[in-house]
């Protein structure tokens, strides 16, 4: 991880020395130099195909597990989710009912 972590603060570095070596600020490129509009529009399509590329980076990183366990951890989630479930649904039944007879016996008291 620590590695990881290196290899990215050496490309921030290198990004912004890139700016600073043509006499930009380290956030614009030579296409923002424009008018403000155009400029910010311009460095967030920047910065959004810079953070998919990132990301693919980081998939292509992903040790998946294997087709069997995948699917076995699925199953069990899904499973999991659905007793917990069930288990919601019989608790607000069971409340249900319980303020039904607190609502019958009010109604029975005092009519």
């Amino acid at each position: 991880m620590a590695t990881d972590v290196n290899t990215m603060e050496i490309k921030k570095e290198a990004r912004t020395t890139a700016g600073k070596s043509s006499g930009l600020n380290p956030k614009q490129t030579p296409t923002t130099a424009t008018a403000s509009n155009t400029k910010t529009q311009s460095f967030n399509g920047l910065k959004l195909f810079e953070f998919i590329g990132d990301v693919k980076e980081e998939f292509q990183k992903i040790s998946w597990p294997p087709s069997d366990e995948l699917r076995l951890h699925t199953k069990m989630v899904v499973g999991a989710t659905f007793i917990c479930g069930m288990g919601i649904y019989a608790i607000d039944l069971c409340i249900q009912s319980a303020l039904h007879t607190v609502a019958t016996v009010f109604h029975f008291i005092f009519g």
